[in-house]
């Protein structure tokens, strides 16, 4: 070899063991992934909705509350937002929760009928009419009208006949004549609740409702054929109404047909066992017909289904002590009742008499 090609070999030799090993190639930087549900936070009001909706439309009650919420924090006065929360927390039995997602809507849309409606049959199915009826009134004739039945339903017979005449007055007010008319039957109004019947079965002729409120105010007329008519009419259009039921046979009774009216009772009991008023009725029933231990078994029915009714336990201390000769079973069922009336005079010297004849035997 020559030796200025061995030279050269030699000199690029040692500039590579001085060089080291070639570091590895850097690779490209890539684009960091976002976290899950970062990309969702940058979703606006609108698109919440729309994911709110989606998810409620496939039966996802649980997301579509979460979107619709993540709405109504972006933009508050959002009512579809409020709206679609109300309609999947009801899905989800979540009635408490439901009420007040209604009220936003109701906050934020005054004249919604259906907001109205929706808080309204809620506040009912919740027991919390007597604080609701007063949250509805000045929101409009809808929003009375409503206001009015929960009044009704809490026992304010002035304040729902009040409200209801304002809501009858209104566009589409025909729909609360039936309501009117048993706030106004309630105040012993029996004219103006007749008037209220009367316009109720001429605008929905088809509505038991109607037909039984009829009813009711011709029995308290003292009108027992037009009563028995009524009645007859609303269960023929419902025969699962029980109270239209139950009155019949008090009607059917007052005409002396016991027969008749213990038939009907019995039907009503069929239908709803667990309830005292058609028991209590039935003993009336057979005690009329002389059929004194089976009434009593019939009063001690509808203090098994309600241990307090005080028509029943009246009816039994009458029966042991006035047709049974139980005297001492009388004057224990007087006190019973009288606990819990104790201001029935009348009752207080049945139970004095019952007492005096149990000595004496």
């Amino acid at each position: 070899m020559r030796p200025a090609r061995l030279v050269s070999w030699l000199l690029a030799g040692l500039l590579a063991a001085c060089a080291g090993p070639r570091p590895a190639p850097t690779p490209a930087p890539t684009r960091k992934a976002p976290v899950l549900g970062e990309a969702a936070g940058q979703l606006g009001p609108a698109q919440w909705v729309a994911r709110a909706r989606a998810a409620f439309e496939r039966g996802e009650y649980g997301r579509a509350i979460e979107a619709a919420q993540r709405a109504r924090t972006q933009a508050p006065d959002l009512a579809e937002a409020w709206r679609l929360e109300a309609r999947a927390r009801e899905a989800t039995s979540d009635l408490a929760g439901a009420r007040e997602a209604w009220a936003g809507v109701m906050d934020r849309l005054p004249g919604d009928a259906g907001a109205v409606e929706a808080y309204a049959r809620l506040s009912a199915r919740l027991g919390r009419e007597a604080e609701s009826w007063q949250g509805l009134t000045g929101r409009g004739a809808v929003a009375a009208g409503w206001a009015g039945w929960l009044a009704l339903r809490a026992g304010r017979a002035d304040e729902a006949s009040r409200l209801l005449e304002t809501a009858v007055g209104a566009e589409e007010g025909d729909r609360w004549w039936v309501p009117l008319g048993r706030a106004r039957l309630l105040r012993g109004d029996l004219a103006g609740a007749a008037e209220a019947a009367q316009a109720a079965v001429e605008r929905w002729p088809r509505d038991p409702e109607a037909w039984g409120l009829r009813g009711d105010v011709a029995r308290e007329q003292g009108l027992g054929a037009e009563a028995r008519s009524a009645y007859e009419e609303a269960l023929r259009l419902d025969p699962g109404r029980y109270a239209a039921r139950v009155n019949l046979a008090v009607v059917l009774l007052g005409q002396g047909e016991a027969a008749e009216a213990e038939a009907v009772l019995r039907e009503a009991i069929g239908r709803e066992p667990g309830r005292p008023e058609a028991w209590n009725d039935l003993g009336l029933a057979l005690r009329s017909q002389g059929r004194y231990a089976e009434a009593a078994e019939a009063y001690r029915k509808a203090l098994e289904a309600r241990p307090g009714y005080l028509p029943a336990l009246k009816n039994l201390g009458i029966c042991y002590e006035k047709y049974l000769g139980r005297q001492a079973e009388a004057v224990q069922v007087y006190d019973r009742y009288l606990d819990l009336s104790p201001d029935d005079r009348e009752v207080a010297r049945w139970r004095k008499a019952a007492k005096r004849r149990a000595r004496e035997r």
